[in-house]
């Protein structure tokens, strides 16, 4: 927990991933547009549309030369504060527990492919795309190659990949928020560090 005196709690959940040019990054990347990457994902419609607890619910997967990072984050009211790690952690679950339908998988398909093909749209663009595939050591038929994988991934696969590397149970879970509020709901979660509002660990 972070303490600061707020009506809202900031929650963000991590864990620390696979680097940007490991051969199972696209399949991650697929699972995390599935989990939060839109306003159609699972976190969106689950914390947002059927639960309210928050305006937006999103997820982002990024990739470094040597490791990655995934996060999924919320603002949300600060009495759900526990239900939405607990819906969090949840939907990162069912992403290699239960079985994922074809047409999720195409519409998130979908939605990369077109994010990329904007990426390629000015020579400005295209010209960054070829600076971060040579600095992340990445194929260099990357942008040929990019959508016909994106296409290939099956449901299976990215159930896999989501049971080898989002394990609900070791991610990590930070909260800028009122410590009375919170504090008690969050002792749930696994051991409790406590830091005031200027990142000073408090006992």
């Amino acid at each position: 927990i972070r303490d600061r005196h707020s009506a809202q709690t900031r929650v963000v959940v991590g864990i620390r991933t696979i680097p940007r040019a490991d051969r199972l990054y696209l399949r991650l990347k697929l699972a995390n547009q599935l989990l939060g990457g839109s306003a159609s994902s699972r976190l969106f419609l689950n914390l947002r549309e059927d639960k309210g607890y928050t305006y937006g619910a999103y997820s982002v997967l990024r990739g470094f030369r040597r490791s990655g990072l995934l996060t999924a984050s919320a603002d949300v009211n600060t009495d759900a504060t526990g239900p939405a790690i607990e819906e969090i952690l949840r939907e990162v679950e069912h992403l290699s527990t239960r079985p994922l339908e074809e047409e999720e998988i195409r519409k998130s398909r979908a939605e990369l492919a077109g994010s990329f093909i904007r990426r390629t749209e000015t020579p400005a663009s295209v010209g960054s795309l070829e600076i971060n595939r040579r600095l992340l050591d990445l194929e260099e038929d990357f942008c040929q190659t990019y959508i016909p994988r994106l296409q290939e991934i099956s449901p299976q696969q990215v159930r896999e990949v989501a049971e080898q590397l989002l394990a609900a149970h070791r991610m990590s879970i930070v909260a800028v928020s009122d410590r009375e509020a919170v504090e008690n709901d969050l002792r749930a979660f696994g051991d409790l560090k406590i830091y005031d509002s200027g990142g000073k660990r408090l006992e």
